[in-house]
């Protein structure tokens, strides 16, 4: 049977929730399938649980990377090798509902011009099991110029001009950046070369998904709660320390600007100035200020990121005062305090009131 969905999950150091993951996607209800397991070279029980798992159930493949490459590369490796015509992500510690596949199929039916299906998440599992809501589409995207509005959009975190429906239900960057909850055609990412960049080490999935918004695809927002998202301690919200959060965004950058250049969307370079702007700025908390650090580590640290050639190319004066209008005030303070060296004003922000 030649699946029609295929469902790829990286798998590293999950075996806390992998079984109960893995059970849902067994169960579904709708059976042209394939589950890809990608363990990322973990050292706990995960690979012994995977193999388990594709023993008994012939649709399960399991891929294991003897290095562990991270959460991109697992999922470029199971693009690689799926034989589905639609693909589907799915994080190792979280659940899904066993009518997820339907619901996708349904939605793709009604209209096989789609590129994407994108459904919604719960963060309270015990909703994910109440009945799934039908023909609920919030926004249905059929030309450029609402992908490139969706785009301004995603990276300015601001969906004030969205429709209200839209906004109520995808309003936030947690299910639009992510590549869960939503159904990719893949001869759709095979056209285009779309893979995730393993370059980049934070907010690789909402650079994933704008390239395939770039590409105009067609796609639907469908208000279905299909998907409970854990939002685990390890995610980059809940960490402290965030290592090369500069060099991250020099890459980033360069890629994004690269593809707009590319597909001709130069109207969106400012936009991506001011999101790479304010997400460097990470460096003040993340890093420079984090908690294990000293108030002479600190401020050692903050005139080495003051010195660094990709900070400064990123974020400096000249670039804050062109994109200024899409910069929010606090972002404009915080970068004004760090270019002018103003050590003890952050230090007694981010270091002393903190902890208060």
């Amino acid at each position: 049977m030649t699946p029609f969905f295929s469902i790829i999950v990286p798998v590293y150091q999950s075996e806390k929730f992998l079984l109960k993951s893995i059970k849902n996607l067994r169960e579904q209800t709708f059976e042209k399938i394939e589950i890809i397991l990608v363990d990322d070279a973990s050292t706990d029980n995960s690979l012994k649980l995977c193999q388990k798992i594709s023993k008994e159930d012939s649709r399960v493949i399991v891929i294991h990377h003897t290095k562990n490459m991270g959460a991109s590369r697992a999922r470029n490796s199971g693009i690689e090798i799926a034989h589905g015509k639609w693909i589907i992500f799915v994080d190792s510690d979280d659940l899904v509902s066993v009518e997820m596949c339907r619901s996708f199929y349904d939605y793709i039916k009604c209209d096989p011009s789609l590129d994407f299906v994108a459904c919604n998440f719960v963060s309270r599992k015990n909703d994910l099991f109440k009945k799934v809501l039908t023909n609920n589409v919030v926004l249905k995207l059929e030309n450029k110029d609402q992908n490139i509005n969706l785009i301004k959009q995603m990276l300015l975190s601001d969906y004030r001009k969205a429709p209200q429906k839209f906004q109520n239900s995808f309003g936030n960057n947690v299910i639009l950046n992510s590549p869960w909850a939503k159904a990719y055609n893949k001869s759709f990412l095979d056209k285009n070369n779309i893979k995730f960049q393993t370059n980049i080490k934070y907010s690789e999935d909402l650079l994933f998904n704008i390239e395939i918004l770039a590409c105009q695809a067609k796609g639907i927002y469908v208000n279905n709660y299909i998907y409970f998202y854990r939002n685990n301690s390890n995610s980059i919200t809940h960490q402290n320390y965030l290592p090369q959060i500069i060099e991250n965004y020099f890459y980033w950058n360069q890629l994004a600007q690269n593809f707009f250049k590319h597909k001709n969307l130069n109207s969106l370079i400012p936009v991506l100035q001011a999101y790479i702007f304010s997400n460097v700025l990470l460096v003040i908390p993340r890093d420079i200020f984090r908690p294990n650090n000293s108030f002479y580590q600190s401020y050692c640290r903050m005139r080495q990121v003051n010195k660094s050639l990709k900070f400064k190319d990123l974020c400096n004066t000249k670039i804050r005062k062109s994109i200024s209008s899409l910069l929010s005030n606090k972002t404009k303070i915080r970068s004004e305090l760090l270019l002018k060296n103003h050590f003890l004003i952050l230090y007694l922000k981010y270091k002393v009131l903190e902890n208060i």
